[in-house]
């Protein structure tokens, strides 16, 4: 059985301040505990590595992977654009030009997932968390109307969390003060059930966690 999960995340800025880093890793430590409530009922070390960009993030998770029985290696980044649902995630990365000098050659399947488009597009699966955390100033009408989340545009998603949040006094949602915290608060059982490449990534941990 793996003892050890690593997750290499695509967030923030590369010289972003040690505080804002640590929140997004609580952020996301606490979202897939309670997306994968087994990796703490069997004590199993959960590593979640906030890096940066996509391209750097490939780069420091390939260089840190390694096969070993007990250890579990994840790549987690944003697609940034559209992803047709018969590709996979692996050959998603590959054929990205930014990704040229990433080498996934020895990197498995299930160790490549996506946020599709973006990790904000979690947040529009549960509107109820949104509207608790904002408070009465929120716009629920600004949000996209679909219930197909993955197919929203990044841009269309970060513009909609915006308009919806802004207020005269406040300037409206910003990726790491209130993404760190929205992402403790989130249902990942709604996210799942609305992204389908954050259900791979659940079955992907559940699948080492059960061998």
């Amino acid at each position: 059985m793996v003892k050890e999960i690593n997750i290499y995340i695509e967030g923030g800025a590369r010289n972003q301040d040690r505080a804002a880093s640590a929140a997004l890793r609580r952020g996301f430590s606490m979202f897939l505990t309670k997306l994968c409530p087994e990796i703490r009922a069997r004590n199993i070390e959960l590593n979640t590595v906030i890096v940066g960009s996509t391209e750097l993030t490939c780069k420091i998770f390939t260089q840190a992977n390694e096969k070993s029985p007990d250890k579990f290696f994840v790549l987690l980044v944003d697609s940034d654009i559209a992803v047709d649902e018969t590709e996979k995630s692996k050959n998603f990365l590959q054929n990205n030009p930014k990704l040229k000098k990433c080498d996934l050659r020895d990197v498995e399947e299930k160790q490549c997932h996506l946020m599709v488009q973006v990790m904000e597009t979690w947040f529009l699966a549960d509107v109820e968390a949104l509207k608790n955390y904002f408070g009465r100033d929120f716009k629920k009408n600004k949000l996209p109307k679909t219930v197909n989340i993955e197919a929203i545009a990044k841009d269309d998603v970060l513009d909609s969390l915006k308009e919806a949040t802004q207020t005269r006094k406040s300037s409206g949602y910003h990726k790491i003060k209130d993404g760190a915290k929205l992402l403790e608060k989130i249902s990942p059982q709604k996210v799942r059930e609305a992204a389908p490449h954050c259900s791979e990534l659940f079955k992907a941990i559940s699948n080492e966690i059960e061998k």
